[in-house]
């Protein structure tokens, strides 16, 4: 029986996938989990503005992602790695802020008027 590598004409040949650093995995992951997150949200009417707005931004969030995952990949390819995980880190640590004074606002005491 012949195996996958020599029905594909690779038979003493590697698969070599193209090696990503690690802060695109991440910052990919992490976009994919929001995209979906906001999506299945759409889906249920849990957003506003119309069906057409909400595609259009979708398109928009992917197509930076994208261009993201491709700068985030430029960057480990000449060698920094360590900015590469700044910029990776930097939008979910701009979230988590944002998160945490909407906690503060929303949970905060009401101002008493004098």
């Amino acid at each position: 029986m012949d195996s996958i590598k020599e029905i594909a004409g690779l038979k003493d040949k590697e698969l070599k996938l193209p090696e990503i650093c690690t802060p695109i995995v991440i910052y990919f992951f992490f976009s994919i989990i929001i995209f979906i997150t906001t999506v299945v949200l759409t889906i249920m009417g849990k957003t506003e503005g119309s069906i057409g707005s909400q595609i259009m931004n979708y398109i928009v969030y992917l197509i930076i992602v994208i261009l993201f995952c491709l700068f985030l990949f430029k960057l480990c390819k000449l060698g920094y790695s360590r900015t590469a995980w700044f910029f990776a880190i930097l939008p979910f640590l701009f979230i988590f802020v944002r998160f945490i004074l909407f906690l503060m606002v929303a949970f905060s005491p009401p101002a008493s008027s004098i």
